[in-house]
């Protein structure tokens, strides 16, 4: 019996030693009344795979360990047997981690540049004509809003040559110069005097004529004749002076007069005085009007001392005008 004691001695002794877990005790009670205290670890260790889960929205860490004691000694005798068991179990502890998703939205603002097209249309207000007024035509002219320069005043950039239109009243006189007041395209405006001719343009000629006389029965002198004969020779004239760039000179020298010798006229027969105006090239009668009445030799010569004229300029509607007035009476 000694010797079976001993025996579990060494070995409790042993397992002691050895063991590092949790341990468990069992008193022993012999008969002789001895207490012997034995002690007897047994580990049991059982360890379940680690299991690690990742994705992209959560992150899963399982660990899961049991750890199971359980020692058991049992010691027979005769008389009494104490058995004592001690389990311990150590449950798996599962650690879960869940990593919040994160999501990152980039946000592009696009920002649309907005046009805006606006649409304006004007209607032009129609204005009636006038009641009474006097056609006239237009030698190319720019029609304005009021009798001034500048081009805030402009309403019609040019009205074509030979554009008829209706003059109100009379002249207007300011210091941009002489004015008519007009009706034209449904509209009233303003246009400067020396471009308005009374007769189309074709007819300048019969126009400047009608001023002249108009001028010389205003200061009670009697009107001129115009004979075409002397037209003829104008026109004639004005081919030169272009050739020579000469007034009142021909090209061969001699004086402007010698033309009526040319065409026959004897002087102190058929004429016996001769006068010369000459006028640049224009469209305008008027202005090649009022260009000589502002001047005082040719104003001398529409106002003198004659009985017909004749006046054109060259066959293709150019050139300089010509105006060629004789007296065909000695007085």
């Amino acid at each position: 019996m000694t010797k079976k004691l001993l025996m579990i001695l060494c070995m409790a002794v042993m397992l002691t030693a050895c063991s590092n877990a949790d341990s468990s005790t069992a008193e022993v009670t012999t008969p002789a009344g001895q207490t012997t205290t034995t002690t007897t670890t047994t580990t049991t260790t059982a360890t379940e795979p680690t299991t690690t889960t990742t994705t992209e929205e959560q992150s899963v860490t399982t660990t899961t360990t049991t750890t199971q004691s359980e020692q058991t000694v049992t010691t027979t005798t005769p008389e009494e047997v104490t058995t004592t068991t001690t389990a311990e179990t150590t449950k798996s502890k599962v650690t879960t981690t869940t990593k919040k998703p994160t999501t990152t939205t980039k946000v592009t603002t696009t920002t649309a540049k907005k046009t805006t097209t606006t649409t304006t249309t004007t209607t032009k207000k129609v204005e009636e004509p006038p009641k009474d007024g006097v056609v006239m035509y237009s030698c190319g002219i720019t029609m304005r809003k009021k009798p001034k320069s500048g081009a805030s005043q402009i309403l019609i950039e040019d009205i074509p040559a030979n554009e008829e239109f209706i003059v109100i009243g009379d002249i207007i006189y300011n210091d941009y110069g002489e004015w008519y007041y007009i009706y034209y395209n449904q509209m009233y405006g303003y246009v400067l005097a020396n471009g308005v001719n009374r007769l189309p343009v074709e007819r300048c000629d019969e126009e400047i004529c009608m001023r002249i006389n108009e001028l010389r029965v205003s200061l009670g002198l009697n009107e001129l004749r115009v004979d075409e004969e002397l037209c003829e020779m104008a026109a004639q004239r004005s081919v030169e002076i272009s050739q020579t760039g000469q007034p009142h000179i021909r090209p061969d020298g001699s004086s402007y007069s010698s033309i009526l010798e040319e065409y026959g006229w004897v002087r102190g027969v058929d004429f016996y005085v001769a006068g010369e105006n000459v006028q640049t090239g224009t469209e305008s009668a008027r202005l090649a009007y009022e260009c000589w009445r502002t001047s005082e030799g040719h104003y001398n010569n529409m106002v003198g001392n004659y009985t017909a004229m004749g006046l054109s300029r060259k066959p293709d509607g150019t050139g300089s005008w010509v105006l060629l007035l004789v007296r065909e009476t000695k007085e």
